[in-house]
């Protein structure tokens, strides 16, 4: 699984979410790191989500998942952290090619 395909499960579970966040204020979604066996949930609020969500080179990630050559850590919370795509890593995920 890429980042990208682990986005769009996050976006079809999303329904879900909303339903249950009205309750408890929070949602679950899948680390979004580049590993293909990973799915560890991440509690997230909906805001942080569509904040998250706001720039498309933006993928949240279980502390430890990032990947120095392809990430930056542009933000942490305590379960956890925003990774920004570097700028070499998004052209070639365009192109189609996967590291």
């Amino acid at each position: 699984m890429t980042q990208a395909l682990l986005r769009e499960v996050n976006e079809r579970i999303r329904g879900l979410n909303d339903d249950f966040s009205i309750f408890t204020g929070v949602m679950q979604i899948v680390c979004e790191c580049g590993d293909p066996t990973c799915l560890q949930a991440i509690t997230i609020t909906p805001s942080e989500y569509e904040h998250l969500r706001s720039d498309p080179t933006w993928f949240a990630v279980i502390p430890g998942h990032a990947v120095a050559e392809l990430e930056q850590i542009i933000a942490t919370q305590p379960e956890y952290h925003v990774v920004q795509k570097r700028r070499a890593a998004t052209a070639a995920q365009a192109s189609g090619f996967n590291p």
